[in-house]
């Protein structure tokens, strides 16, 4: 059984094939879900959610988009947990997002008691003040 082949754009190797073979003409690399402006508009429809909530409602958000453009999700395109929860981090360092007072229990409780509960954020004032590009970017708001 022989190699699978790479890929191929316009007759190179898609490795080595230069940016503008490859990337699209207009608009770059755009994500179809904006995933500041996702959390900002979610919490604006709710009076608090944790970071899972949040999380699961993007990803099936995105999903959702993908499948009404007849497109196949890759699994690249799905934010992980990870980067989520350090996205979710830059928006309580520049105090868009704050936490409530209202905490759940979590589901790994029901084995290790000493599992930290489920804690809730709504958005603050701030938040809802602030411009399009602080959401769009807010490493770059908060390191500039």
């Amino acid at each position: 059984m022989g190699r699978k082949k790479k890929s191929e754009v316009k007759g190179i190797p898609y490795s080595y094939a230069p940016l503008e073979t490859w990337m699209p003409e207009v608009g770059g690399f755009q994500k179809l879900v904006k995933v500041g402006h996702f959390v900002r508009d979610f919490l604006k429809g709710k009076e608090q959610a944790s970071i899972a909530q949040i999380h699961r409602a993007y990803k099936d958000e995105v999903v959702e988009k993908y499948k009404e453009q007849d497109r196949r999700v890759l699994k690249r395109s799905l934010m992980t947990y990870g980067s989520f929860a350090a996205y979710f981090q830059c928006l309580k360092l520049l105090k868009f997002v704050e936490l409530t007072i209202h905490t759940e229990p979590s589901k790994p409780q029901q084995w290790y008691a000493g599992f930290p509960s489920q804690v809730f954020y709504r958005l603050t004032d701030k938040g809802r003040e602030a411009p399009d590009h602080e959401w769009s970017d807010p490493r770059h708001t908060l390191y500039g």
